[in-house]
């Protein structure tokens, strides 16, 4: 009675265990799972689990399996390795797995398996990583925008100063047309990247979505011409300002923008399409 008891509780547990468990034999198959194990790896039942082979198989790569395996034959157990294990519908699920050896007489009798599903976390920590590499960037591209616009503030000063100074012939003159225009290029386009790279609360206005897209463009149609890619615009004619975070929009629109001239091998095209 004493051990029929047990049993009842221990199988209680095992069953309301929100995290999967799993019991291995001393070769490697499945001979238990509960239900949250069923529901992570995708079997319908414990007889499907049963007979779908080596549990080296749950692994994206077999040597995993075997590695956790090996240490927990050193150790007597292992703690939290982490690993990517695939369900039987093939999607990838990372996970850390606790495992206890259970012997008797030298004899391994099984293993004991627990998993726990750390997929969002491993995801979100991706997107955490992209996210502060986006700010770096945009801090480093602040700081370089910083430092080109005081040349360029000395070029257009002094380009001003030989303009004014009554001593210039028709050559010069039209050599500071083109250096103040290319001066004054540049200037726009540090001024957009020191805008798009400003970090700020949310602030809604009144904005014509034609400008923000053309300080982006600004910034990457000269790269999207390096690469051989064209920006075609059909912008509607009448198109009523919207309210929105113009800082933030541009963001909007250069993710958008510098993923469709990447995407692109060769010769394409990049419409930009407002209504």
């Amino acid at each position: 009675d004493e051990l029929t008891t047990s049993e009842t509780k221990y199988r209680q547990l095992f069953e309301a265990s929100r995290d999967p468990i799993l019991i291995w034999d001393a070769t490697g198959r499945i001979l238990d799972i509960n239900a949250a194990g069923l529901q992570l790896l995708g079997f319908e039942d414990c007889y499907e689990a049963r007979q779908s082979g080596q549990a080296l198989d749950l692994f994206q790569t077999p040597e995993d399996g075997r590695r956790l395996l090996q240490a927990v034959d050193e150790a007597g157990f292992v703690k939290e390795f982490e690993g990517v294990l695939v369900s039987r519908q093939g999607r990838s699920i990372d996970a850390l797995l606790t495992v206890n050896r259970t012997t008797s007489e030298d004899q391994v009798l099984h293993y004991e398996v627990y998993i726990r599903d750390i997929t969002h976390r491993k995801r979100m920590e991706k997107q955490m990583a992209q996210t502060e590499k986006m700010a770096s960037i945009g801090q480093l591209a602040a700081g370089v925008a910083h430092e080109i616009n005081n040349p360029l503030s000395v070029i257009s000063c002094y380009s001003n100063l030989i303009e004014k100074s009554g001593d210039v012939t028709a050559q010069i003159q039209e050599d500071l047309e083109k250096v103040k225009k290319h001066t004054l290029s540049c200037k726009r386009i540090v001024d957009s990247l020191l805008n798009f790279s400003r970090v700020s609360e949310t602030h809604r206005r009144s904005a014509d979505v034609h400008t923000g897209l053309e300080s982006v463009l600004t910034i990457i149609e000269k790269q999207a011409g390096k690469r051989q890619v064209e920006i075609q615009r059909r912008y509607a004619s009448s198109l009523p300002p919207v309210s929105s975070d113009v800082d933030k929009m541009a963001q909007v629109y250069m993710n958008i923008m510098v993923t469709a001239v990447l995407a692109i091998v060769g010769l394409g095209r990049v419409s930009i399409t407002t209504g």
